[in-house]
């Protein structure tokens, strides 16, 4: 039901909760990668901010978050100049 704390699975090849949900906050980082190119703050910033939120995850999910975050800032900065 919608109050649950047991997830549903009727889905064979859903993959497990924890891909799901690292999956997700990867979209959320290109999203704020591409967003951070319109705004007014240095990319160093939002970098410093993805390290000290991934901290606790290691080094290589902190590495992971800071490429996808660069190289969707890189595609908007390119997208932007056409």
């Amino acid at each position: 039901g919608v109050m649950s704390v047991e997830p549903v699975v009727n889905i064979p090849d859903y993959p497990e909760p924890e891909r799901v949900h690292a999956e997700s906050a990867r979209g959320n980082v290109a999203l704020l990668g591409a967003a951070s190119y319109f705004m007014e703050m240095p990319a160093a910033a939002f970098e410093q901010a993805i390290a000290g939120q991934f901290a606790s995850k290691g080094d290589k999910v902190v590495e992971a978050n800071a490429a996808v975050f660069k190289a969707a800032r890189e595609l908007a900065e390119s997208r932007a100049a056409k």
